[in-house]
């Protein structure tokens, strides 16, 4: 079968999958915002239930992976949506189907509620990276067989960083960063390539945009795609901090999570390398899809981050963060 692109094509693939996995059968159906690559859609059944559909080519395996995550981080407390079903539509086509939460989006929320967002958000965040996954793979790919296991090596996570991020020739490419200026920056993150912590759990996207909000103030954290598993909790700080540089919003995370004063001195050096990694990542990948407005943004945020923290360009040039 062809991609989702008409209504009626979609309604008719709906239908296809519920007959496949569930019992109800789709009366109608209206598509959701707020994915970038998934097609996701609210979907009714006949019994009066709600649903959430997400479509993305190529993903069975991600699906899975999100899947067997969602399961385990629900015994440590993290609120998310049930899984009701993974599977394929064709070779390509695949779908996860998903309990519907009612409330709203945390982006939508005010200013006073963002604040226990946050903090909520900070302790599901804490639960997520204690959990260990039994092997030593990291990374972001994963697989079920023979048990639920990251698949590479962290040298080898560490070396799609140096090979597609970290070049002299990409770095000048994306953001016009000379070859003496990227030598800088890969000593200043060296350091991460150098953890060797026990592969934890990472959701690696917390944020507003990815919580439900429920009437009575309760989370759920959704949008597990992104999910790795990592040597070191830095990484999920540091993509908080990426993302949400309101310090009320940080401070309000930090104290969900239970960071103390000093564990912050100690560790607060390799989340801020996190951040830079996940700002160059997020550069490069939008200079490749072609992306002008998030790539003006974050282009902006990366030298800005680069001027205050390695001094490579003058502290003028750029707003701050």
């Amino acid at each position: 079968m062809s991609a989702i692109n008409r209504d009626s094509e979609t309604f008719a693939l709906l239908r296809q999958m519920f007959r496949d996995q569930m019992m109800s059968i789709p009366v109608s159906f209206s598509p959701l915002t707020g994915g970038i690559v998934n097609k996701v859609y609210e979907v009714k059944t006949n019994d009066g239930c709600g649903y959430v559909v997400r479509v993305q080519t190529d993903s069975f395996e991600t699906f899975m992976k999100e899947k067997w995550v969602m399961e385990q981080v629900a015994t440590k407390s993290v609120t998310v949506p049930r899984v009701y079903a993974v599977g394929k539509l064709d070779n390509t086509e695949s779908y996860m189907i998903l309990e519907k939460i009612e409330g709203i989006s945390g982006n939508k929320i005010s200013k006073e509620s963002q604040i226990e967002t946050y903090r909520q958000l900070g302790h599901f965040a804490k639960e997520v990276n204690s959990i260990i996954v039994p092997t030593a793979g990291y990374g972001f790919n994963f697989s079920l067989f023979p048990t639920p296991h990251f698949l590479e090596p962290w040298e080898e996570v560490w070396a799609w960083n140096e090979n597609n991020v970290l070049q002299a020739d990409i770095l000048n490419q994306v953001l016009g960063i000379h070859a003496e200026q990227t030598q800088q920056i890969r000593e200043y993150l060296a350091p991460l390539s150098k953890l060797n912590g026990p592969p934890c759990l990472c959701h690696c996207d917390i944020s507003l945009d990815n919580c439900i909000v429920k009437l009575d103030g309760s989370v759920v954290l959704i949008d597990w795609t992104l999910t790795h598993a990592m040597p070191s909790n830095v990484f999920e700080l540091g993509n908080m901090i990426t993302w949400d540089d309101d310090q009320d919003h940080v401070q309000a995370f930090f104290t969900g999570y239970g960071i103390t004063d000093a564990q912050w001195d100690t560790i607060k050096q390799d989340v801020f390398r996190a951040k830079l990694l996940n700002l160059l990542k997020a550069a490069t990948w939008c200079y490749q899809e072609q992306k002008p407005s998030e790539y003006s943004r974050i282009k902006k945020s990366v030298l800005s981050f680069l001027s205050m923290n390695l001094c490579l360009f003058p502290r003028n040039e750029f707003s701050p963060l």
